[in-house]
């Protein structure tokens, strides 16, 4: 049995023929690469279902299905899971984190500040 935290139909995905069935995938996943920011996996699936990842949830995740936009729900209180229909798949779930993003751009920011601060302090002891 799989718990969602929302129903997954009000995302837009259709409902399967028998919705029981659409909680558990019928078939293979592999998982292509895996590094803290993106994960790659190839699935055939022999009927719709959710590909839940074993990995922590968090609002920052976002995936691909085929090249697709795909939801990203919050499966089982702390996991993340998308929605698959029949076939062959390639799924990418990747990190992007607005708040990383913030936090990098002040960092180079205030580096760069930090250096011309420095570069004048040194030019004015030079000349004085």
């Amino acid at each position: 049995m799989l718990l969602l935290e929302n129903d997954w139909a009000e995302w837009g995905q259709d409902e399967p023929a028998a919705a029981g069935e659409a909680h558990a995938l019928s078939g293979s996943a592999i998982v292509d690469s895996y590094t803290a920011h993106r994960v790659v996996i190839r699935a055939n699936v022999a009927r719709a279902g959710f590909l839940v990842l074993a990995d922590t949830y968090y609002p920052a995740w976002q995936a691909t299905v085929d090249g697709r936009p795909a939801h990203v729900f919050r499966a089982n209180v702390s996991q993340r899971a998308v929605y698959l229909r029949e076939g062959d798949h390639e799924v990418v779930f990747e990190f992007r984190s607005k708040a990383l993003r913030w936090g990098a751009i002040l960092s180079a920011v205030s580096l760069f500040l930090l250096l011309m601060g420095l570069i004048a302090v040194k030019r004015s002891t030079q000349e004085g």
